[in-house]
């Protein structure tokens, strides 16, 4: 099950939640991977959200159906395709 449809159904699929667990991380550091590799190891999952934090700050709450557009805007467009490939 993608995270984003977790993320949407949480309530009606808590059996499912132990992904969070056991996938969330290894997501990130496949993220981080990816990110330093783009970059020649000068960006990675630090910096990405320590931007998303200046960006957002922590008052101004993102809207779910445009992160991973931001994300991008951010990084690198081959990012797009991961988090659409894996998250």
């Amino acid at each position: 099950m993608p995270f984003t449809t977790l993320s949407l159904t949480c309530l009606e699929n808590q059996d499912e939640y132990l992904n969070v667990y056991e996938k969330g991380a290894l997501i990130n550091l496949c993220l981080d991977i990816e990110l330093k590799e783009l970059s020649g190891g000068a960006y990675g999952l630090q910096e990405l959200i320590r931007d998303l934090s200046l960006k957002y700050g922590k008052d101004q709450p993102f809207k779910d159906d445009e992160l991973f557009d931001v994300i991008v805007g951010l990084t690198y467009p081959e990012i797009g395709t991961f988090l659409q490939k894996y998250v």
